[in-house]
């Protein structure tokens, strides 16, 4: 009874990112039960699945045009299933999702039973848990794997890295998006950080952001998302800070091979998207592009990247290569 203050000096884990005694995986959960992000109904979710099918005619990804047939995928931090069902759609053998926020499976549920998606199943568990659960319905491993604004959200992030590479297949491949503080100034990040930490609670933090930020956030709210959910995931859930060249040097570590990178960040991979989108490269970008010269155009992308005004998204496709 006597050593309660003894108990409160606790070492740290490094990838946790604690205020008292606050983990980010927790934290995130409650905030996303107390406001499901992205729920849907099956009239918008319908239209959802109808856009990605002319989104991904357009598109230059890779994973947009992979063949899901008689694959199995899974998306880790499904939430309500909004990225998930487009992949059962296009044909995925066995589509898992796993989240740990129980109010927004069962909205999801509820999506799966009015489609008839007998191939979904979902997994209410952190991800950091969902190893065993994940192995016993596929012990060979998933062929593609999504983590799609959740990693962040996490306790380690680094530690996930290292699972998803164990859920994978050879060869398999990994869909992982993000918000990079290295785009659009890191604006995203610093205010989530500045309300995060002036509000005690979460409802202080959401109230703080909704106050200070939303009138210029909002107008990124696309998929016309429950204003209080939105804002909620800005300004009430805790985000960790992850660069790109501490992301993808992770990944290299882990044994993932980074194959393509949304908005380039290098020379290469930005000459890589122009031929695929059908634009010849002038004959200017070719002398700039000689080996004496190269720096200047690859230091002018990132500085663009960052000065990109609206961006914070950042998505790589992976695979694993070891």
């Amino acid at each position: 009874m006597f050593k309660k203050k003894d108990q409160k000096k606790e070492t740290i884990d490094p990838g946790r990112d604690v205020k008292g005694d606050f983990d980010r995986s927790a934290g995130s959960v409650d905030v996303f039960s107390w406001r499901r992000h992205a729920d849907m109904s099956l009239e918008k979710m319908m239209k959802i699945i109808s856009k990605d099918r002319i989104t991904r005619k357009r598109s230059i990804r890779a994973d947009a045009h992979f063949d899901f047939n008689g694959k199995v995928v899974i998306d880790a931090g499904c939430g309500g299933g909004l990225k998930l069902f487009p992949l059962v759609e296009r044909g995925a053998k066995l589509a898992i999702g796993i989240d740990g926020s129980a109010p927004a499976l069962a909205a999801a549920q509820k999506i799966k039973k009015k489609l008839g998606a007998q191939n979904v199943v979902f997994i209410n568990s952190f991800i950091e848990d969902c190893e065993p659960k994940i192995t016993k319905l596929v012990g060979g491993g998933a062929d593609f794997l999504l983590c799609s604004q959740v990693i962040p959200h996490t306790t380690d992030w680094r530690a996930i890295l290292s699972l998803f590479h164990r859920l994978l297949k050879d060869d398999g491949w990994l869909k992982l998006v993000w918000v990079d503080c290295t785009l659009g100034f890191g604006v995203y990040n610093i205010r989530n950080k500045i309300s995060y930490w002036i509000g005690k609670n979460k409802k202080d933090r959401m109230r703080i952001g909704d106050m200070l930020f939303s009138r210029f956030d909002m107008k990124g709210n696309k998929q016309k998302f429950e204003k209080q959910s939105y804002l909620a995931d800005l300004y009430a859930a805790p985000y960790k800070i992850i660069p790109f060249w501490s992301m993808t040097s992770e990944l290299k570590k882990v044994g993932f091979e980074v194959m393509e990178c949304y908005p380039p960040n290098d020379l290469e991979e930005w000459q890589r998207q122009r031929r695929r989108s059908g634009i010849a490269v002038t004959r200017g970008e070719k002398i700039a592009f000689t080996p004496f010269l190269r720096w200047i155009p690859t230091l002018a992308l990132r500085i663009r990247n960052f000065l990109w005004r609206g961006a914070n998204e950042r998505i790589l496709i992976c695979r694993k290569i070891s």
